[in-house]
Parts: structure tokens; sequence; C-alpha cells
């Protein structure tokens, strides 16, 4: 949805901020989606997919990593 593919977008945005190196930004992330700490086999998964969007604008690779978090069934069904 346009609601879903905003939220991503800004998502993306507010990720990108800063210097940190791309693992830590995964790891915030996963913080700030999820509500929990990241397990390190889920942070390589995620380098791993943004490494595979190379065809993509770095924030765009990183819209549509923040969107396949927001979609995921851990967010949408989270106790």
């Amino acid at each position: 949805s346009p609601f879903v593919k905003d939220q991503a977008a800004a998502r993306a945005k507010l990720t990108l901020e800063g210097s940190q190196p791309d693992s830590d930004r995964v790891r915030l992330l996963i913080r700030r989606v999820y509500a929990r700490a990241p397990e390190p086999a889920e942070v390589d998964r995620l380098l791993g997919h943004l490494a595979s969007l190379e065809g993509a604008s770095r924030p765009g690779a990183w819209e549509r990593l923040c969107h396949t978090l927001l979609i995921s069934n851990e967010f949408l069904y989270r106790r």
C-alpha cells in the first residue's frame, strides 16, 4: 500500500542518517521495527539481502529492506 511504502521510505531515510557501518544500521533498524535485539545470523542475512539489491540505489535498497521488515509476519503479529 502507499502508506507502507511511505513508512518504509521514511524509516530508510532515518536509518541512513549518520556515518555508522551498515551492520550497525541493520541492528538499529531491527531494534526499531521489531523492538528487540537482533540475532547475529539475522544481521548477516539482512546485509546479504542489501547486497543482492545492487541494481537499486543505496537509498532504494534500504527502502526495500525496510519495506520487507514492515510487511513481515513478526512485525504484523508481534505480541
